[in-house]
């Protein structure tokens, strides 16, 4: 890299004259004391005050303790991040970035504040995230989580020598960790190195935060190196896995354990769900439903923890009420489909499909599940043509062409 010009040095100036604007200066400072005049201090700003006319009542109370403690303490450092977790927590990111910066004033030590802005920043303006990002790892932010996330925002800016830097900082206390030879790898592929990056990915395994991520871009080095095949077969493998779990942040854990609301009891539900507590799951989301008879996701979210629990008279009854309540909710009429499917009711399911193609023309499954039920309807034109647009909308969707087939078959018996 080239060095910049220096810049000329500036004349020297007589000692004599030098010590005359410091005796000036000196008098003025004395001057401005006697006077009690003092320097200007930065105005304070003050605490953001959202509109929460329509907020859920817990969300509500919930900042407005977090802002009275501010208001009450306007010189805490501690207070303003406290109420910048709380606003970010519900989604308002703005307002919390006022807090994060305001609190990284007071407290500058605090790794927390420059991150949780950084998070928020790199969304919409990376340029502005990053320093965010750089100055809590330099404050010595705990675990490796908030320099990898630099890490990733570094790699999708293709700053490939900054990302690298840190990535070796990781990698000298954590050897072995996914997350920095997922992003060794992708610095690698991103330099053509494909054999080096590959061989960082082993290091990946199944792990859950990784798998589907790792696949992919195993299938793009292989795809490079000629092993057609085996790319082929990484595709694959990648578009059965699971949807990739985010990785753990404590800074991020955290801010979501200030969630309250109406929110906060449906991805509770949602997690008692995934971990096989249908039980539980159903009993809160029923809950939900009661307190808030308007919402449209949450009779969504019980029709479906109902569907997979195996009874879909239930679900039936949870899904027409969330179709009610929001009609345009494309999922809603799908899953009631579904349901309906299962009840043995093909007429009703094929109005519930049609509603959802309607709303969605190119909805695979839609299509599909109208197909079936128009075919065991005896409508064999109509099965045919829906089953034709579900493979136009995802070509190499078997079950689509299978059916089709066996339309085509059918007719050739009689």
């Amino acid at each position: 890299m080239t060095a910049p010009p220096s810049l000329p040095a500036p004349p020297a100036r007589p000692f004599r004259r030098r010590l005359a604007v410091c005796l000036v200066v000196a008098a003025v400072l004395g001057l401005a004391g006697g006077l009690g005049v003092f320097w200007p201090r930065p105005a304070r700003i003050a605490a953001p005050d959202p509109d929460l006319a329509d907020a859920d009542p817990e969300v509500a109370e919930r900042i407005a303790q977090a802002r009275g403690a501010v208001l009450a303490a306007p010189g805490s450092g501690p207070a303003w991040g406290r109420l910048g977790m709380v606003l970010r927590a519900h989604d308002f990111g703005e307002e919390a970035n006022v807090c994060f910066a305001e609190a990284e004033r007071l407290d500058p030590n605090e790794p927390r504040w420059p991150y949780l802005r950084g998070l928020t920043l790199v969304l919409t303006d990376p340029r502005a995230g990053i320093p965010c990002l750089e100055r809590a790892v330099q404050r010595g932010a705990e675990g490796p989580a908030p320099r990898l996330r630099l890490v990733e925002v570094l790699l999708e800016q293709g700053r490939l020598d900054e990302a690298e830097h840190h990535l070796k900082a990781v990698l000298a206390r954590a050897p072995h960790h996914p997350r920095t030879h997922l992003g060794l790898a992708r610095v690698a592929f991103a330099r053509g190195h494909w054999t080096e990056g590959l061989h960082h990915l082993e290091a990946c395994g199944e792990d859950v935060h990784a798998r589907q991520l790792a696949h992919t871009l195993r299938a793009a080095a292989l795809h490079r190196l000629g092993q057609a095949e085996r790319a082929a077969d990484e595709l694959r493998r990648a578009r059965e896995a699971p949807e990739d779990v985010p990785w753990p942040d404590p800074f991020v854990q955290e801010v979501e354990g200030l969630q309250v609301g109406l929110r906060t009891r449906l991805a509770e539900a949602d997690a008692l769900a995934r971990q096989g507590r249908a039980g539980e799951a159903i009993g809160l989301l029923e809950e939900v439903v009661r307190d808030h008879p308007d919402h449209g996701p949450a009779w969504l979210a019980l029709g479906g923890a109902l569907l997979r629990a195996g009874q879909p008279q239930r679900a039936e009854r949870a899904l027409a009420q969330a179709v009610r309540v929001t009609p345009e909710a494309v999922e809603a009429w799908f899953q009631l489909g579904v349901a309906r499917f299962f009840l043995g009711d093909r007429r009703f399911a094929a109005e519930a499909f049609r509603e959802v193609v309607r709303l969605k023309p190119d909805h695979t499954l839609g299509h599909f599940n109208l197909g079936v039920c128009l075919k065991e309807l005896g409508d064999r034109a109509g099965a045919r043509r829906h089953l034709r647009t579900a493979l136009a909308c995802q070509p190499d969707y078997e079950p689509a062409r299978k059916s089709l087939r066996e339309l085509s078959e059918g007719e050739d018996r009689k």
